[in-house]
């Protein structure tokens, strides 16, 4: 197998590298998160001023290298820019933690494993696209791979230059990763320290810290019971973890190491504050926008996590075990070393079984409510060999990373439980190697083939879904993301709220924030600050300024999300302030289509571009006849048929053989232009209202929510799409 091990390891990174962009091209959140962060990475590129000008709750890190990257290699801020970008921050995560299983255990099907089982944790990539949660998890990966490689060669030093630089470029971009981050590695530094009185306090210095960081962490939400469940769970799980760690732990860091660790970090911070002040950012604007203001988030936002049953008590019963383990002499007889392997490898099936999808218990809910509390058993080392104790501090390294990074789902707990969780899949696989080496006679036969077949399924789970979903998509075809691939529907729907915005609008703006509009527009935003929950954070001074701008453009549109504001609502998140009372005091939708509405000024009149409404019905005679109005753009175009369709089915027809049609031409306001003239295989104006009549009796039971009707040729090319409105 090892000489096939590159080839197999290759193979599997390109299945899943082609999952991934199947997954990310056929995705989109119609909350936008994405949009917001394009919008303001392009802002910054082109103006400068992060925080000054540029809002952001992000760090200036993650600013300067997207624009460091923008210039070196040409490349717009666009939806297909940060799909390419987040493939690559996924995939090498999932390459980084595979390599290392690799490196550090010689087993090719754990390896295999790894890299699987990380790309499929961190799924939820697809739905934050050039989000700083894929660039965190590319510098975390990258971090415990290199600090991987200097505990294997007992190099104290480089691990803390690691855990420096990477500790002070994580808290440059989110600061509360890059504190979790700090916390897991001088854990480890901690426990690993050298010198009578270092090495003797160290460990209790690690417990410390890591029973009270999630207490001070979320002193905020303490009174919330999710949050009092998630201290618990990862304070028992930290401190299991530190005692476990004790077991292989080696004098290793000197007073030198810890200047190592403290200096690289701030030349790091000196380096990116320069940066940033280049770009117009002072350090009174960095304070706020990297610590001050992130430390307000958790009172403005939050999302509970859905904590399993009885996780808590789970969490603490796997820690009473490992002090009832290393305080006795269970560890000492082979038998309890078969079983220690033994739960490894059933942990592992478990695990397995949840990435497949075969499991009612999804895998970030799996790890967050018990796989942490199992971290320690994977700690432990097997045999009492020099080498065993040195691969046990390396797992001793990803654990602390792991438990700790846990916090990154504090205090949204949506994709940042897969952004702070995915290093659990390495360690498990790492651990599961030295298992099966351990258990060679009794397991080797089937262990590696089942890891391998795992790797495989999870690769073959993904392809399946993605090979489905752009099979039964069609391309967005908006500038800047003409490659994404949605659902018919969601397509249709994006691509006439852009045409009307593009068409009516000088200025546009949204509730919540959604600026992917903007960038398939070009049309500007009132002003630079620019976020999705901009009710909650933005201040009263930046929300007058926009109402400002929007006082002072009469053709200002908004768009508006109904279904993301009903969940920001059953969040329990208050929607409120003078810019939301300002939007509802002064705008009205001028129509909506599937769960959009587009609003204009109170008064004013638009014509709403590429939508469909059923008008009345009526009876004439012993027959019932339906009027549907259809607003089209088809300029010269001559339509034969039109195809009502819903669900991906096609309902039925209109056709001169059924239906009636004429056409009226309309100005841009919507008023008539023109007297009506017949509608079919008539070549239409630039702006057209095509009103049909028809007493097909499929016609007769009303649209639903999603209708779209397609305007066809006689040859029966496309014309245009059209979506029913409100």
């Amino acid at each position: 197998m090892r000489r096939a091990f590159p080839v197999a390891f290759a193979a599997l990174l390109a299945a899943l590298g082609l999952a991934g962009a199947w997954l990310l091209f056929t995705t989109f959140r119609t909350y936008d998160d994405e949009g917001y962060v394009l919008f303001s990475l392009a802002t910054f590129s082109r103006e400068g001023g992060l925080y000054t000008h540029v809002y952001s709750q992000y760090g200036p890190f993650f600013f300067l290298v997207a624009d460091l990257a923008h210039r070196l290699l040409g490349f717009e801020f666009t939806n297909t820019a940060g799909r390419v970008i987040t493939l690559f921050h996924w995939l090498g995560a999932a390459l980084l933690c595979g390599h290392l299983v690799w490196r550090h255990t010689r087993s090719a099907a754990w390896s295999l494993f790894a890299l699987a089982a990380t790309f499929g944790h961190l799924w939820q990539m697809t739905s934050e696209p050039m989000h700083p949660g894929g660039f965190i998890v590319f510098i975390v990966a990258l971090a415990a791979w290199a600090g991987a490689e200097f505990i294997s060669r007992d190099s104290p030093r480089g691990l803390a230059l690691v855990g420096g630089l990477a500790g002070a470029a994580l808290v440059l971009t989110k600061v509360n990763v890059g504190a979790l981050f700090i916390a897991g590695a001088g854990a480890w530094l901690l426990v690993h320290s050298a010198g009578p009185r270092a090495s003797r306090i160290g460990p209790w210095l690690a417990a410390l810290g890591v029973v009270t960081l999630p207490w001070a962490l979320m002193r905020s939400l303490l009174t919330e019971p999710w949050v009092i469940r998630f201290s618990l769970i990862v304070g028992a799980s930290g401190l299991a973890v530190i005692l476990a760690a004790r077991d292989a732990r080696r004098p290793l860091l000197t007073a030198g190491g810890w200047r190592w660790c403290i200096g690289s970090g701030l030349a790091f911070l000196a380096v990116v504050v320069v940066g940033a002040s280049l770009r117009g950012t002072g350090p009174h604007e960095l304070l706020e926008g990297v610590l001050l203001a992130p430390l307000r988030h958790p009172g403005v936002y939050s999302f509970a996590i859905n904590w399993r049953v009885g996780a808590p008590a789970f969490a603490l019963v796997s820690l009473a075990l490992c002090v009832f383990t290393l305080m006795g002499d269970l560890r000492r007889p082979p038998r309890f070393v078969t079983a220690l392997a033994t739960a490894r490898l059933a942990i592992a099936a478990i695990a397995a079984t949840s990435w497949l999808g075969w499991l009612p218990l999804n895998p970030l809910a799996l790890v967050m409510s018990y796989g942490l509390a199992c971290t320690w058993l994977f700690v432990l080392p097997l045999a009492t060999s020099e080498e065993s104790h040195r691969a046990a501090r390396l797992r001793a390294w990803l654990a602390f990373l792991a438990v700790t990074q846990s916090l990154h789902a504090y205090p949204v707990g949506g994709s940042q439980i897969g952004w702070g969780t995915f290093l659990w899949a390495p360690l498990l696989a790492a651990a599961a190697a030295e298992a099966t080496a351990v258990l060679r006679e009794r397991v080797a036969r089937f262990a590696g083939p089942l890891a391998i077949a795992a790797a495989a399924g999870i690769a073959v789970a993904l392809l399946r879904v993605g090979a489905t979903q752009w099979r039964d998509s069609e391309t967005l075809a908006l500038p800047g993301a003409a490659e994404l691939h949605l659902e018919p529907v969601l397509a249709t729907e994006l691509r006439v709220l852009t045409v009307n915005a593009a068409a009516h609008c000088d200025l546009l703006f949204s509730l919540p924030g959604m600026f992917s509009f903007n960038l398939w527009t070009g049309l500007p935003t009132p002003t630079a600050a620019n976020v999705t929950h901009w009710f909650n954070l933005l201040g009263p001074a930046q929300q007058s300024e926009i109402i400002a701008q929007l006082d002072a453009h009469p053709r200002a549109g908004v768009m508006v999300e109904r279904d993301v504001l009903s969940s920001i609502s059953r969040a329990g998140i208050p929607v409120r302030g003078p810019l939301r009372d300002y939007l509802y005091a002064h705008f009205e939708a001028a129509f909506a289509a599937g769960s959009h509405e587009f609003w204009v000024r109170r008064g004013r009149a638009v014509a709403p571009l590429g939508t469909v409404r059923f008008l009345y019905r009526s009876t004439n005679g012993t027959r019932e006849r339906v009027r549907i109005e259809v607003v089209t753009t088809a300029a010269a175009q001559r339509i034969a048929q039109i195809e009502w369709v819903e669900d991906g089915r096609l309902r039925t027809s209109f056709t001169p053989a059924n239906t009636r049609a004429e056409f009226e031409p309309l100005h841009i306001d919507g008023a008539a232009a023109a007297p009506p003239a017949p509608g079919w295989n008539t070549p239409l104006p630039p702006i057209a209202r095509l009103v049909l009549y028809t007493d097909d009796p499929a016609a007769l039971a009303p649209p639903q929510r999603g209708a779209l009707f397609r305007l066809r040729d006689a040859a029966g090319a496309l014309i245009a799409d059209t979506i029913l409105r409100d």
